[in-house]
């Protein structure tokens, strides 16, 4: 009789799905969703003298996913602005890295050091989605609400700009969003509160719970709050582009009755010319409207015409050489050809001392400049009165002392 070896004889060991038992394939992917029922099962497969045997499986616990609170807000902006302008608006965008919905509560800081002002009034609100970019009265919501997980929101900061402000000044505004969310559901897992803010989230400190949510704060460092706090920030710039405009007004004496132009002096009857010189040395064009000027123990020399008087002997600026028509005793000059007045591309124009509508004119002691009239739409001027940035106007005028 032949004598068989009966000690087991495992010719095959076969490990089959030995890291099987996850709920799908995508659980096994960053960002499954928190409150994620995961069960982790091993299954031995084995023959023995060739002969399969049934497997054997080992089971892990169960655990449930974790919520990982992360979020980042961007910005980097820069939104020109003038002095005193109201309602400024720019723009944020909140991006939700959780692994869930949440919502997030919305603060904007207007002080920040390091800038020369404080953008003034700013509120925060929430993109629609009606109509790309702020509106008013259709943007309303002030916190954002279930934002879904990898998803971002457009968030809109609205500032008023002091009228103090100056060319090239800026003012940084930054936004702070910080996650909220209710997490009251079995086991404590998230739960949608559409319409109403969340809660304030609170970090798990202690040891991991596998039958319960732990929450861990994931988020990195803004420019106004810490790491890992649930919040995070960032800044936008309010830019100030707007013109500088420096007014200077001189004088010129001509002559006098008695000493003619060898040396002048400024007594009753003697001829001065006048300059008013409007420069903008800002980096915006701006719209001139009207300047004024009162001569003060002065009249519009008598003739009303701007000339040169020829001789040492008399004050008398008729005899000289005229620089414009009989009666008109107003000019205007620019620094780079425009239309001035009626005049098509030209650097000087004439203007009546009549009250009329050339846009010059006495009344009394009272001289008015309307710009709108003297410096109208041209090519390279889209607004009437428009003074572009390096650019120049000078109105010139002679007067006789009384």
């Amino acid at each position: 009789m032949r004598n068989h070896d009966r000690r087991p004889s495992i010719a095959t060991l076969l490990i089959g799905g030995a890291l099987l038992g996850l709920v799908t394939q995508s659980a096994l992917a960053a960002g499954t969703s928190s409150g994620t029922p995961i069960i982790n099962t091993a299954t031995l497969a084995y023959s023995v003298a060739g002969v399969g045997q049934t497997g054997i499986a080992a089971t892990a616990p169960q655990f449930l996913v974790d919520e990982k609170v992360n979020l980042t807000v961007t910005g980097g902006a820069t939104t020109n602005v003038v002095p005193g302008q109201l309602a400024t608006v720019t723009t944020f965008t909140v991006t939700n890295f959780a692994n869930s919905p949440l919502d997030f509560s919305l603060a904007a800081t207007p002080a920040i050091a390091g800038d020369s002002f404080d953008p003034a009034a700013c509120s925060v609100f929430v993109e629609s989605g009606a109509t790309v970019g702020y509106q008013a009265g259709v943007d309303i919501a002030t916190f954002v609400d279930e934002l879904p997980a990898d998803l971002s929101k457009v968030v809109y900061v609205v500032c008023n700009i002091p009228s103090t402000v100056v060319d090239t000044n800026t003012g940084l505004v930054g936004l702070t969003a910080t996650a909220q969310g209710t997490f009251t559901g079995v086991n404590g897992i998230y739960v949608a509160t559409v319409g109403a803010q969340g809660a304030v989230i609170v970090p798990t400190t202690l040891a991991d719970t596998p039958a319960t949510v732990d929450i861990v704060f994931a988020d990195i460092a803004g420019t106004e709050d810490a790491l890992r706090d649930a919040k995070h920030s960032a800044h936008d710039t309010y830019l100030v582009v707007t013109g500088v405009l420096t007014v200077t007004k001189t004088v010129l004496l001509l002559c006098d009755p008695f000493n003619g132009i060898l040396v002048p002096k400024n007594i009753p009857g003697a001829i001065t010319r006048w300059s008013v010189s409007i420069a903008n040395t800002g980096s915006a064009a701006v719209t001139l409207t009207t300047i004024s000027d009162t001569l003060t123990a002065l009249v519009l020399a008598h003739d009303a015409n701007l000339v040169v008087p020829s001789t040492a002997a008399n004050c008398v600026s008729a005899t000289g050489i005229p620089e414009s028509l009989a009666g008109r005793g107003f000019k205007v000059t620019a620094s780079a050809a425009r239309t001035i007045g009626a005049t098509l591309a030209t650097t000087v124009g004439y203007f009546t001392t009549l009250v009329d509508t050339d846009g010059v004119d006495i009344a009394g002691q009272a001289i008015t400049a309307t710009f709108a009239t003297i410096l109208p739409i041209d090519g390279a001027h889209l607004t009437a009165g428009l003074l572009n940035v390096g650019e120049t106007v000078t109105i010139v005028f002679n007067a006789t002392e009384l």
